[in-house]
């Protein structure tokens, strides 16, 4: 969808517009883990980012530290993948959901657990999927700037009860039948409360890590 291109990645420039940018400096000087908004991201079950690198399909590109990366991978539409932090390695800036949908099927199946994100204040939007053992477990995608549900499939998780989401606007909502001071709507804040109940939060501060760098990679090959 190119309203979600242009959510996500920004507008296009032109080739002549692309070589004219200055230069990024990159550092590769570990630094304290950080993390933006507005942002999709992949939490894949597993210590070593070589491994999935490999089984996602990326290519490497570079080490980085991550202020340089959290600028670099929105302004050249490229992946930064983290090192493994408390189990999950973290692969930050992925395609938006109706683009990466069938490929996570596919890379569910090569590791224990998947669970994709992805929040827009401006736009209201809310996606959650988690995979386990190449089962697709729950998959949610709401967007209030355009008033739908795309998805609403699977069981609703313990954590996402616990987090008083029982009353998620679902794929029929708008209709005359609409309840709607019953309706819980997601929002960035919740789904960064679901990803730290379902084991990984985003928001690196809280571990109190080390230093650290992790990985620039291409998109490419993403599409099934």
């Amino acid at each position: 969808m190119k309203w979600l291109q242009h959510i996500f990645k920004g507008s296009k420039k032109s080739g002549q517009e692309l070589n004219q940018k200055e230069p990024f400096v990159i550092s590769t000087e570990p630094d304290e883990p950080l993390a933006g908004c507005k942002i999709c991201w992949l939490a894949v079950k597993g210590e070593s980012p070589e491994e999935i690198i490999r089984g996602i399909g990326m290519n490497k590109e570079c080490e980085v530290n991550w202020v340089s990366a959290n600028a670099y991978v929105r302004k050249n539409d490229k992946v930064f993948v983290t090192p493994s932090i408390k189990g999950y390695v973290f692969l930050i800036n992925m395609p938006d959901p109706e683009e990466i949908q069938e490929s996570l099927a596919k890379w569910a199946m090569q590791f224990e657990e998947i669970q994709y994100f992805a929040s827009h204040r401006v736009e209201e939007l809310s996606c959650w999927i988690k995979y386990v053992n190449g089962e697709r477990k729950r998959r949610y995608y709401y967007c209030g700037a355009q008033g739908n549900v795309m998805w609403d499939d699977g069981l609703l998780t313990e954590e996402e009860k616990e987090l008083g989401l029982i009353n998620l606007p679902d794929t029929s909502y708008g209709g005359e039948e609409t309840d709607w001071d019953s309706l819980t709507f997601p929002n960035e804040e919740l789904v960064i409360d679901l990803a730290e109940k379902w084991g990984a939060n985003p928001f690196f501060e809280c571990y109190q890590l080390d230093n650290s760098t992790g990985m620039i990679c291409t998109k490419e090959r993403f599409t099934v």
